[in-house]
């Protein structure tokens, strides 16, 4: 494994990052998020119990050093509570640091989102109104407030949790000590947020999300780098925008959306569910340069009779199904037909090897193909 890999998702965010990075993250010295906010939520297993974060990158439950960089935002007092969530779930208080330039979600902020997403009447865009759009604005107008900066006012609200964070040393510069790390030949995994096609210069815009969500988006030169696209064995979307794949059918998109537990993990809201469109990857892929695909949520479909997928030229094909639980299977050939040749057909499709195959919820629960 090269020093570096950075995890994308592929799709329109909710692809099973947070399961991906909690199992890579395991070969890994220390894991850093580059993108976002509270707008994002990553759920990982820990043992019998669902960790979901907002804020944090997802290794932080393997015990890794968890690094937030400059690209994201944050609400100091929510990650606060996060991290102490972390402590208590996993039995050890986590080491992080917290980026000191991460501009900071004010109550103002979400009250702007609120009222803009409400301005909207039909055309909605489906935020999250956890305020991430107007922070973003603010930040690029330099109307923002920092971390740096609010650990010096006495009027914010939030000088005391930042103080408190600073007693505990959580609060630091990410980019000198992911330097430091690389330097020292230690390995860094980094972890996007949200999905390719929520980024906001090639995503599907306006539906997008307010930050950039590909492979740059990590901010600084690493080299060498390898990309890891995650990708579901169908498709979801949150909110309004086209949705080329939604299923039309009630009794198979509510199938999917109780057994894959299709819902926000930020807001509860149902997801959208569609088949498998490899042109969305195909574009992923040429902005990004994927190295590798991780295949997740296939056990989601094991009680179809059988399943869809668009090519990247328009043309539909199917697979069939196969009724029975494969969360034990390890081994590639001991999967079902239906799955092989979905692997086959992404592989031949993209010419992009799918290296990892999740199976399953838990964090064992994955095939590697080398």
């Amino acid at each position: 494994m090269t020093t570096s890999t950075v995890v994308i998702g592929t799709q329109w965010g909710d692809e099973g990052k947070g399961k991906i990075c909690d199992v890579l993250s395991q070969y890994f010295d220390a894991t850093a998020r580059f993108n976002g906010g509270p707008n994002a939520g990553h759920t990982v297993q820990h043992g019998d119990q669902r960790i979901k974060l907002h804020h944090l990158p997802s290794g932080v439950a393997n015990g890794r050093h968890a690094l937030m960089m400059p690209g994201m935002i944050c609400r100091p007092d929510e990650l606060f509570e996060e991290i102490k969530m972390v402590a208590e779930t996993t039995g050890t208080f986590p080491h992080v640091t917290v980026d000191r330039r991460i501009h900071i979600i004010t109550e103002r902020h979400r009250e702007i989102d609120a009222d803009k997403e409400s301005a909207r009447g039909d055309n909605k865009i489906g935020t999250t109104l956890t305020g991430n759009g107007p922070c973003y604005a603010d930040k690029s107008h330099r109307e923002g407030s920092r971390l740096d900066m609010a650990v010096f006012d006495r009027e914010s609200p939030y000088h005391k949790i930042l103080r408190d964070m600073v007693k505990y040393g959580l609060i630091g510069d990410s980019v000198r000590e992911i330097r430091d790390m690389l330097d020292s030949g230690r390995s860094v995994l980094f972890e996007g947020a949200h999905g390719f096609m929520l980024d906001i210069d090639h995503g599907s815009y306006p539906y997008v999300t307010s930050s950039t969500c590909g492979a740059t988006g990590i901010g600084m030169h690493i080299d060498p780098l390898e990309v890891c696209g995650v990708m579901k064995a169908y498709s979801t979307r949150i909110g309004a925008g086209a949705f080329l794949t939604e299923i039309e059918s009630d009794a198979i998109s509510d199938y999917i959306r109780e057994r894959g537990r299709e819902y926000g993990t930020t807001t509860g809201r149902p997801r959208r569910i569609g088949w498998l469109d490899l042109s969305v990857l195909e574009e992923c892929h040429r902005v990004n340069d994927l190295d590798y695909l991780a295949l997740t949520m296939v056990d989601v479909l094991s009680q179809l009779h059988q399943f869809h997928v668009k090519l990247r030229n328009g043309e539909w094909t199917s697979f069939p199904g196969w009724g029975y639980d494969i969360s034990g299977v390890r081994e590639f050939q001991h999967l079902p037909s239906g799955i092989r040749e979905l692997v086959s057909t992404i592989e031949t499709q993209l010419s992009i090897p799918v290296r990892m195959i999740s199976v399953g919820p838990r964090t064992e629960e994955v095939i590697w193909r080398s």
